[in-house]
């Protein structure tokens, strides 16, 4: 995502093509930022739906990998859930990937955006809250799907061997 003059893009696509694989100009100056936020405001907002949803599943008895199944040919599927959870969450590995604490600092300046523009986002502030509340308990820089352990540890349930939490491995990711 790069913003800035037309020509300004072409002229230096051939470096850019080094740096990503697709690279698109998508408005002026500022806007490769603002997507960016854009697009990890619907990923954060997601986290804690796909947290709570496969919480509540489990807990209720129903395993992690059927949850999947069904989901990964349903509505309910998405990139993140197809291709992050699988690396991270599903594996209860935290380290690396994009840190919660970055993905909070994202949508707190799409809440800077959307109160300057007048911009109503209740759902991203309520993300907001959630991310602030994880990072308040210490997994600031842990992936961003280390959302899912307050849910968890809510519902005393760890998503993946559907065991009371804190028999789980997650412990040790603290």
């Amino acid at each position: 995502m790069v913003g800035g003059e037309e020509e300004q893009v072409e002229r230096w696509r051939e470096l850019l093509n080094v740096l990503g694989s697709r690279v698109l100009h998508v408005g002026p100056t500022g806007h490769g930022a603002l997507i960016k936020v854009i697009n990890n405001v619907i990923v954060g907002m997601l986290l804690p739906a796909i947290s709570e949803a496969l919480t509540l599943g489990v807990k209720a008895g129903a395993s992690l990998d059927t949850i999947r199944d069904v989901v990964a040919t349903s509505s309910g599927n998405s990139y993140v859930f197809e291709n992050w959870l699988p690396n991270t969450l599903f594996r209860e590995d935290f380290t690396g990937g994009f840190a919660l604490e970055l993905m909070r600092k994202d949508i707190g300046l799409a809440l800077e955006v959307g109160r300057e523009l007048g911009v109503p986002l209740p759902e991203a502030a309520l993300a907001y809250q959630i991310f602030t509340q994880a990072q308040g308990l210490g997994y600031g820089r842990q992936d961003m799907t280390a959302i899912s352990k307050i849910y968890q540890q809510a519902a005393n349930i760890n998503i993946v061997t559907g065991q009371p939490y804190g028999t789980a491995t997650q412990e040790s990711a603290l």
